[in-house]
């Protein structure tokens, strides 16, 4: 059972979003200046905070971002080469160096930006700490207010700003201008200096406008604000509407605090406001509040909103809801998806309507990946996001989906990301790899037109099998049915899939077998086991490998050190000798152990295996299939029938295995090196093409270090056809995965050999094959002959790392890669 974990990103960029939210801000409050509520005005900007505070927002048809997905969409096209700048998706791989060093690290400009943004966001954070912290150790020294003539007038304030709420009035020695502090137990401070200069009336209008600032919650705003700005350092068009909304805030007070006060004090009120005014300074003004007088430089729109206030008509009262609900209907939801734009009830299901490609009780894993492979509709990716097409090619559900697995009876998984760094990374500017990849991931399941039949909540899962897919949470497996409700409890270690009514699940490191309602049909007494096929299971005792049926008897003893699944009346099993065979039902040894490895279980008559037999007369391993009496010939290698030798094909091949020596290349978590990766994948590869006729020559056939320099210069001087320059890819990201292919954006024909061989690798079962890239590596940049870079996966995604550890994979990906050059090439040449 193989888990993935996956990314999705929206088609409107989140960059985008913000900046038109800002910009209709700005154009609404332009053509309704001096006419809008001053209040309405702020509550615009109160709309954009929520925005941003948001993962995402809403899907609706009324939506304006519509217009936006349509036209992401018609982009979001399903071909496969995008001539776009490689810094795009520079962080997607790890290949060759741009630049004519022997590094073998690329630090693409995304990197640099991340790692400027994720520095710039922790000094802003740490200086707002400190500001923070020093202001708190200031307010400290407040003393309360005792004088009863001035507490009987702030009570008759809060009275007459209908406030509730308790509210604290003290003196503070260390600041000059009022100010508002905290939210829940708010304060008001006053300048210890100013009080005894103030009339009752400047008393009046400096309270009434901080207990407005407390109605209007300014304190909570301003530190979501202070927040956002912080991660949004960056932009220069956020700066401005932050500092916008704080202008916006003060003239809303001030009208808040004159309509209770009386159109009549307009005039003392500015005098007030003016007289504040000679104490500001830098040094007076606090983080962690909010004041009467922040700034001068709104000084002449707040006197003359003062001078000329009077209480709103109800007209535009009436507008400013409208226009806040219009403003907020546009920026606080999304563009309606045609796919996944609900989740069914999991109670009442149709699934699908369609008859389960899985229908016989006796089914074996060979016609269990059969059954995958012919499923009519198959994932593709593209921008790290996943979607559906049929064979033909035409798309069901564009790629907006983190990832998507095999279809199996009608559903298939997906994974998306959740949790609170996902909630960040929505926020951030390019949704940040360091960020998403600290996401926790659920799984759900959709089905075959692309909506969403089971919401994602499951920590992992498998695939639906005989109605029952096994499921996690909290580390502990259980079982659901194609409605999403759990049929098995969470109680097992680890769980398979069902297969002929029963399946193995694992308690306190033993195996045993349940029915389809949870009921233990083969106690836990085994120390390994495998599904039945065929009404027979593999199971360990005493580290040996042997089959039990389904009444858990044992009708070929343990003896095996490894041993494999029956299909069509055999089994694979490992000999003394250290090779593979086959055995049949009766235990007996059908096929004698002499092969290097099984590809494929039996399947119409035949399987495929590698073997190092001397009847064809080539280098190495290859790949050739046998009957199930265990006689070979060949479907992987054009050979002459009558001499049984290569038919040369007359081209040549330059497999470049990336690093080398000195150069490591990346690292897995088990110390794996990639310059070992790619010489062992480019030796296979090697000599399948060799067994196709093809001749080959490597820029190393050893650990050694090969400069960019010498690399070209053998491909220019070997007079070949193509290049392949062959790598394994890392990130920090460790939810990326797939095949990437890579071509210089000039060259035509490289790119023509990169889609064919993403044509090739596309419909392998193993690995998901991403878009093919743009990129100005040394090799392509310089060869005179079509180069391909290929990345074969991501050593750092244990999905990944795992199916390159499978020597069937390595072999699929070389017949596959074997095939789409030798087309390629006789197209070329009938071209």
């Amino acid at each position: 059972m193989k888990q993935f974990c996956p990314s999705p990103i929206g088609s409107l960029s989140i960059r985008s979003k913000p900046a038109f939210s800002i910009g209709l801000i700005f154009t609404i409050q332009w053509i309704v200046r001096g006419r809008l509520p001053a209040k309405w005005q702020h509550t615009l900007w109160l709309i954009l905070i929520v925005r941003l505070l948001l993962p995402s927002g809403l899907e609706s048809n009324l939506s304006l971002y519509n217009l936006f997905n349509r036209s992401d969409g018609a982009l979001e096209t399903t071909t496969r080469i995008i001539n776009q700048p490689i810094w795009i998706e520079a962080n997607t791989m790890d290949g060759e160096p741009v630049t004519e060093t022997e590094s073998s690290r690329q630090i693409s400009i995304v990197d640099i930006f991340s790692a400027i943004w994720i520095l710039g966001t922790l000094t802003f954070a740490l200086i707002t700490l400190i500001a923070n912290m020093k202001c708190w150790m200031r307010i400290r020294s407040r003393r309360p207010i005792s004088d009863k003539q001035t507490l009987q007038c702030f009570h008759e304030c809060q009275q007459r700003m209908q406030i509730r709420q308790s509210v604290q009035l003290a003196k503070l020695d260390s600041i000059q201008i009022p100010m508002l502090y905290r939210w829940l137990k708010p304060v008001i401070l006053l300048p210890s200096s100013q009080i005894s200069k103030w009339t009752p009336d400047q008393f009046k209008h400096i309270v009434c406008h901080e207990l407005a600032h407390h109605k209007r919650r300014d304190i909570l705003v301003a530190h979501l604000t202070t927040i956002l700005q912080i991660l949004h350092w960056f932009n220069p068009l956020m700066w401005l509407a932050f500092y916008k909304i704080r202008l916006d805030r003060e003239v809303a007070c001030d009208a808040i605090a004159l309509n209770h006060l009386g159109r009549d004090q307009s005039k003392s009120y500015g005098s007030t406001i003016l007289s504040l005014l000679e104490n500001i300074s830098s040094e007076n003004l606090l983080p962690m509040t909010v004041g009467i007088v922040e700034s001068k430089k709104n000084l002449k729109r707040r006197l003359t909103s003062i001078a000329k206030f009077k209480k709103p008509k109800l007209m535009w009262t009436l507008i400013g809801v409208l226009i806040a609900l219009t403003t907020g209907l546009i920026v606080l939801t999304e563009a309606k998806k045609d796919k996944l734009d609900s989740i069914s009830n999991e109670n009442n299901l149709n699934v699908d309507d369609s008859a389960d490609i899985f229908n016989t009780d006796d089914q074996s894993f060979s016609n269990f990946t059969q059954n995958l492979i012919s499923s009519p509709v198959v994932s593709f990716r593209e921008n790290g996001k996943t979607g559906l097409k049929d064979h033909d090619g035409n798309i069901i559900l564009e790629p907006e989906i983190a990832n998507i697995g095999l279809f199996s009876e009608g559903l298939a998984l997906y994974a998306t990301p959740t949790g609170i760094f996902n909630t960040v990374a929505n926020i951030l500017p390019r949704k940040l790899d360091y960020t998403r990849s600290l996401a926790k991931w659920k799984c759900g399941f959709i089905d075959q037109k692309g909506n969403i039949v089971i919401k994602p909540q499951y920590d992992w899962a498998g695939m639906f099998h005989e109605g029952l897919a096994p499921v996690k949470i909290n580390d502990k497996f259980g079982y659901i049915n194609k409605s999403g409700e759990l049929v098995i409890d969470f109680q097992y270690d680890s769980a398979d899939l069902f297969f002929n009514g029963l399946a193995a699940v694992q308690k306190n490191d033993k195996t045993g077998y349940i029915d389809e309602q949870g009921k233990v049909i083969i106690p836990f007494i085994y120390e390994k086991g495998k599904s039945f096929s065929e009404g027979l299971a593999p199971v360990m005792q005493n580290l040996k490998w042997g089959f039990i049926n389904k009444t858990g008897e044992f009708v070929i003893t343990p003896q095996f050190k490894q041993i494999g699944h029956f299909s069509e009346g055999f089994a694979r099993f490992l000999g003394d000798n250290e090779k593979w065979g086959f055995i049949n039902k009766s235990g007996e040894v059908a096929i004698q152990p002499q092969y290097e490895w099984i590809l494929t279980d039996f399947s119409d008559g035949t399987a495929r295996v590698i073997s190092e037999d001397g009847t064809i007369d080539i280098k190495g391993d290859h790949h050739t299939r046998i009957d199930n009496n265990g006689n070979m010939y060949s479907t992987t290698m054009k050979i002459n029938s009558n001499t049984s030798e290569l038919q040369q094909t007359g081209y040549t091949i330059i497999l470049d295995p990336g690093h080398g020596g000195r150069d490591p290349g990346g690292k897995t978590t088990e110390d794996r090196m990639e310059k070992d990766m790619t010489l062992e994948i480019c030796t296979k590869l090697a000599r399948t093409l060799e067994a196709n006729g093809m001749h080959v020559q490597m820029t190393r056939a050893t650990d050694s270090f090969i400069s960019l320099e010498d690399r070209g210069k053998i491909i220019n001087d070997a007079d070949a056809d193509i290049a392949l320059s062959i790598h394994v890819n890392n990130n920090r990201d460790t939810t990326k995965h797939g095949i990437c292919f890579y071509h210089h954006q000039e060259n035509d024909n490289s790119s023509t050999l990169c889609d064919a061989l993403q044509n090739a690798l596309q419909d392998n079962i193993w690995m998901d094959v991403n878009k093919i890239y743009t990129a100005g590596f040394y090799l392509s940049r310089i060869a005179e002959i079509p180069v391909s870079y290929i990345e074969l996966g991501y050593m750092t995604s244990s999905q990944d790392l795992e199916t390159l550890s499978n020597p069937e994979f390595i072999d699929d990906c070389c017949e596959r890669i074997s095939t789409a050059v030798l087309a390629f090439l006789e197209n070329e040449s009938e071209g």
